[in-house]
């Protein structure tokens, strides 16, 4: 599992690599520019690429976090909490500005939970 080393305005660092663009992280895996299909409104089809991570398995991960942006801009779609795959894959899921994101990220990290981090690294 990957730990976050740093995070500021627009730039992560993980095991000292420097992202510039939006990632989804997940164990040992990085995909990076993130991009959703509304910019600031998130979606759950956004989030294909970290399903597409798991098949069909139930509860792949026990938490989902999601970097909101710096200031927290990120919004999610009026719908969100009718997204079915959230109740097949993840017991916990948290909407953070990206730099709390990040702190619980790394916390849950260090307490053995399977995490996985969406994040939005500017506004």
């Amino acid at each position: 599992m990957k730990k976050i080393d740093s995070y500021e305005f627009g730039k992560m660092v993980i095991d000292g690599e420097e992202y510039t663009k939006d990632l989804i992280v997940y164990g040992d895996t990085i995909i990076e520019n993130w991009r959703r299909e509304k910019g600031h409104v998130l979606i759950s089809d956004d989030l294909q690429p970290l399903w597409d991570l798991f098949g069909n398995k139930h509860f792949a991960f026990d938490a989902l976090v999601l970097g909101m942006g710096r200031d927290g801009i990120l919004k999610l779609s009026p719908d969100w909490k009718e997204w079915v795959k959230f109740d097949l894959w993840v017991h916990q899921i948290d909407f953070l500005p990206t730099q709390d994101a990040v702190e619980l990220y790394n916390k849950r990290l260090e307490n053995g939970e399977k995490v996985a981090g969406a994040f939005h690294l500017t506004c």
